[in-house]
């Protein structure tokens, strides 16, 4: 999504498309403290547009853009996998029913 799009909400009741990546953020942070006992690192409010750091393909994007760059590879790459696992017989662990 364009940066100057960040600001697009669906609806007037939801969430901007830039609050929600902040949300996913700030959630992959507060989770992954939650499951490894760890502090979660104290950021400070870094807008989409700012402080352009070197990325792939010789190109500059901003720290936070790197970030939600982050988590949305990680969610391909589940995506990738959990049809692997799939397409050998199993379920990926989010499909796996838990015991009550």
């Amino acid at each position: 999504m364009p940066a100057e799009k960040y600001g697009f909400k669906p609806t007037a009741a939801q969430m901007s498309f830039g609050e929600v990546q902040a949300h996913l953020a700030e959630g992959n942070d507060y989770l992954c403290s939650a499951i490894t006992w760890v502090a979660a690192p104290q950021r400070s409010k870094v807008p989409a547009t700012a402080d352009k750091i070197p990325f792939f393909g010789g190109r500059e994007v901003s720290r936070a853009a790197a970030a939600l760059i982050t988590v949305d590879d990680w969610a391909d790459h589940y995506s990738q996998v959990a049809i692997d696992l799939r397409l050998n017989g199993l379920l990926p662990p989010t499909a796996k029913r838990r015991a009550q």
